[in-house]
């Protein structure tokens, strides 16, 4: 029995440790977790395989729709670089995060639950050395009739005018900056994409 106990708070005074110096929202934290635990400390914002999910917004497919916009996309009003320290004093406890470690560097990814058309849409912040470099909504709800709202109302914001409804586009700013649409039989995501951090934008192609 004392060896067992000795056991748990050795694990426990392990995971102080790494949270201390890692923090609690860190890649580090959340394997060391997973290894004394087997579960997931936080609720999963995205279970895709990371590099292949955020490829889908790659610019090299010449059968999605271009459209171009003179409106600076900002996802959820925020500009790009807002520092980690400024979502969380905004937006407080994530309802999901992820983080992930690309070719030596860690992702991380932090979801909020917002109220958008009397619906629950997912908003993720993406942060690269702790800086905001990417942002999307998930829509998990199949209605058509609110599908239809996210999609007009994205292409009204960018002064689109297309009454051909399309499920696959992309709105470019510039090329450094888009808002990437598909929807599916399953989900809607609508990705706000900043390639301006060359670092970033390697990383992830």
């Amino acid at each position: 029995m004392i060896i067992i106990l000795g056991l748990v708070y050795r694990k426990k005074i392990r995971l102080q440790i790494v949270m201390l110096v890692h923090g609690k929202y860190s890649y580090d934290y959340i394997r060391t977790f997973k290894k004394y635990t087997n579960t997931n400390p936080f609720p999963y914002c995205v279970k895709d395989e990371i590099l292949p999910y955020l490829r889908q917004s790659g610019k090299a497919n010449p059968n999605v729709i271009h459209y171009t916009t003179l409106k600076e996309p900002l996802f959820e009003d925020m500009p790009f670089h807002i520092g980690l320290p400024q979502i969380l004093k905004s937006y407080g406890k994530p309802d999901c995060f992820n983080s992930y470690l690309i070719k030596g560097f860690e992702v991380k990814a932090f979801g909020y639950y917002r109220d958008v058309f009397g619906s629950d849409v997912l908003a993720v912040f993406y942060f690269f050395l702790d800086k905001l470099v990417m942002g999307e909504y998930i829509l998990t709800e199949s209605k058509e009739s609110l599908i239809s709202k996210f999609r007009d109302t994205l292409l009204e914001k960018a002064g689109v005018n297309d009454e051909t409804p399309v499920n696959h586009f992309f709105i470019d700013y510039d090329e450094k900056k888009s808002v990437y649409y598909r929807e599916n039989a399953f989900s809607v995501v609508i990705r706000y994409v900043n390639r301006t951090d060359k670092l970033f934008a390697d990383l992830i192609n």
